[in-house]
């Protein structure tokens, strides 16, 4: 079994609020990443100032957040290269760890929105 990922992403600040209050429990995202179930997401709110040249030009508030994937959906409606990741909230200090390869490694972080 391969050990859990976490993956540094944008998120706009509507979702960001949502997510936080529990209101939106789902990403919807591009998967150019290979998300899995017990990936974790290092969610970290971003405001765009401006777009220069078709680039998003901005800066992260300083808020972030982890969410574990719990349900990864692709195809059934989607659109080619997208998926709909099911969200929960990372597990305490004293629950079980998700299965890993290696119980003693951490998750390999991956970055970029």
């Amino acid at each position: 079994m391969m050990a859990p990922r976490e993956h540094e992403l944008k998120c706009w600040p509507e979702f960001f609020r949502a997510l936080l209050s529990g209101a939106k429990t789902f990403e919807l995202r591009r998967d150019d990443r290979g998300f899995r179930v017990w990936d974790v997401l290092w969610l970290r709110e971003w405001r765009r100032l401006r777009i220069v040249n078709g680039h998003d030009e901005g800066e992260y508030t300083g808020r972030e957040m982890r969410r574990v994937v719990t349900y990864v959906l692709s195809g059934s409606g989607l659109a080619t290269g997208f998926v709909c990741l099911g969200l929960g909230q990372p597990p305490s200090v004293d629950a079980v760890d998700p299965p890993a390869a290696d119980p003693g490694k951490p998750p390999t972080r991956e970055t970029n929105s």
